[in-house]
């Protein structure tokens, strides 16, 4: 038994003091003498401070004790506790469930439902969460047993997952392809999607920007530049050296998408379409047309004028006498 220096529970080194003695004898009496032989030299000299026939019991002991070292007691933990257990992305099981059984043993008369109910709800959707759902489990017992098999099976294909990862890089003398869920995250050298693209007003890169921050389209995860790339190309969208902003074609093609979709309709560039030449033929010749019809009502216009007064009398006017 560790000497007791006033740092730790003191609950626990009664429960300990108490468990060893009562191997040896239950008479308390002999409890109170063989006390001070469990402390350091703190604890030691209160208890050689105490008056005289202070100690009429060892549960008077156990009570001086206890109030004198209450502020080493740890905060005692609730169910409130489970809020902050939570399995995090890329966090095994087995990790996952040595955490929560710290805090669960860290609860007192903690109830199995609340625990059980905590669990299903904190852990990541797989296959171990779908079988508490189908099938509950009746006590924490029967949960460990069920979460250690799933345990075994995932570390077993984690194991072989590595183990073929190193076998391919050590017989192609190649780094392992990453693993990713977006299928465009290698794919900016790729050939174009579309045998036409809408002109836009801005560059791809700002518009990229305006499309996180909307999450129409997902922020990928930052990978390894590949070897041999050129630094100084930088890629906004994949987030990784090689190849610009600008020629990236998965960005391409998935900005084209989206306004193919409908969205980002403010930054699409409107031309408009440029006057048929025929129509401009069309208008000149009636344009020609019309100044002829002009000319001609204007000539027949005076014609029938000139008629007109060559075809009046000639008014006489009388001298004057």
């Amino acid at each position: 038994m560790n000497l007791y220096d006033g740092s730790t529970d003191p609950d626990e080194h009664l429960n300990i003091f108490i468990t060893q003695m009562t191997l040896y004898t239950v008479d308390q009496t002999v409890w109170c003498k063989v006390f001070p032989t469990s402390l350091r030299e703190g604890p030691l000299g209160w208890f050689t401070d105490l008056p005289p026939n202070s100690i009429t019991s060892f549960d008077v002991l156990e009570l001086k004790f206890t109030t004198q070292y209450a502020t080493s007691r740890p905060h005692k933990m609730s169910s409130m506790s489970f809020l902050n257990v939570k399995q995090e992305r890329g966090e095994s099981l087995r990790a996952f469930m040595d955490r929560f059984s710290k805090v669960c043993m860290g609860i007192q008369n903690l109830n199995p439902d609340i625990a059980m109910h905590h669990l299903v709800s904190t852990i990541l959707p797989g296959r171990f969460t779908e079988s508490l759902i189908k099938r509950p489990p009746y006590s924490m017992d029967e949960l460990r047993t069920r979460a250690t098999k799933f345990m075994q099976i995932e570390e077993h294909v984690d194991y072989h997952r590595k183990t073929h990862v190193e076998n391919t890089e050590r017989n192609k003398g190649i780094r392992p392809p990453m693993v990713t869920a977006d299928r465009d995250r290698y794919r900016s050298n790729r050939g174009p999607c579309f045998h036409h693209y809408t002109p836009l007003t801005v560059p791809r890169g700002k518009i990229l920007d305006e499309a996180l921050q909307t999450k129409l389209i997902p922020a990928l995860k930052q990978t390894q530049t590949p070897l041999n790339a050129d630094t100084a190309k930088r890629c906004q969208y994949h987030r990784n050296f090689g190849h610009t902003t600008k020629g990236c074609q998965a960005l391409k093609d998935k900005i084209e998408e989206l306004v193919q979709a409908g969205h980002l309709r403010k930054f699409v560039k409107i031309i408009s379409a440029p006057q048929s030449p025929q129509r401009d033929v069309d208008y000149s010749r009636d344009k020609e047309r019309s100044g002829r019809r002009d000319d001609q009502n204007r000539d027949d216009y005076r014609r029938t004028s000139r008629r007109k007064q060559s075809e009046s009398p000639v008014r006489r006017t009388r001298p004057r006498s």
